[in-house]
């Protein structure tokens, strides 16, 4: 972290895995520097990024990798359908 004044200017950076920093001055503007994050020896996931679910569960080993898709889960087929009683009667992942 750096601060800096130089006369009515306050100046604070801030650095990591990626930067940012403002200036301040006697009139309240605010001004900000985001650079873009760079990435070192990060791997990138390429399993699966469509997954059906199910009843016993799934781990994606994503952690600490790069995602350049989104994962998408499907939803669980839900039907109704009318029963004898008057009723409703639901059947989870689809009627068998």
């Amino acid at each position: 972290m750096d601060v800096q004044i130089d006369g009515d200017i306050l100046s604070f950076s801030l650095s990591g895995d990626s930067h940012l920093g403002f200036n301040l001055s006697p009139d309240e503007s605010l001004t900000f520097d985001v650079s873009t994050p760079t990435y070192v020896d990060t791997d990138i996931y390429t399993g699966q990024t469509e997954v059906n679910p199910d009843f016993v569960g799934l781990t994606l080993e994503t952690a600490r990798k790069l995602l350049t898709d989104d994962i998408v889960v499907k939803p669980i087929q839900v039907e109704s359908v009318s029963n004898i009683e008057g009723g409703r009667t639901v059947y989870i992942g689809g009627i068998i």
